[in-house]
């Protein structure tokens, strides 16, 4: 394994990791190596400290489990966070948002409905998109 000497790579540390990959069990003393964006190599800590040289961020006993991709929603809807009712069943919860505003889209309330939901573990949106679309939203971390 050849030592990753890139200043920008970074080696995260965790209690332990869910890779998600079906039968395999969670890696204990995780380690992820990425550049803040990308991974790059995920494993023990005690195989990638070999291969990495540079600070550790050690997040404790964290576990780190891959993002969660939500693949139906209504960004545009997100102004309406609030504002509609619940609990009542679909047909009250379509008129009360058919009362309210909702062809247009309020691309803060995007924004703020995004960061509530990255911040959820929720990496990925499948979204039906407005004509100016969301691509303001395309490189918020």
């Amino acid at each position: 394994m050849t030592k990753k000497k890139c200043p920008e790579l970074k080696l995260t540390r965790c209690r332990q990791m869910i890779t998600g990959i079906p039968g395999h069990p969670p890696i204990h003393d995780g380690a992820v190596i990425h550049d803040g964006a990308v991974i790059l190599e995920t494993g023990s800590y005690t195989e990638l400290k070999h291969a990495y040289s540079g600070p550790v961020t050690d997040l404790g006993g964290v576990t780190i489990v891959p993002g969660l991709v939500n693949p139906h929603c209504h960004l545009k809807l997100s102004k309406l966070k609030g504002k509609t009712l619940s609990g009542q069943g679909f047909l009250s919860w379509m008129l009360s948002m058919m009362a309210n505003d909702y062809r247009t889209t309020d691309f803060d309330a995007v924004t703020t409905a995004v960061g509530e939901a990255r911040d959820l573990g929720i990496c990925c949106f499948g979204d039906i998109l407005p004509p100016r679309g969301y691509g303001h939203l395309r490189h918020t971390h």
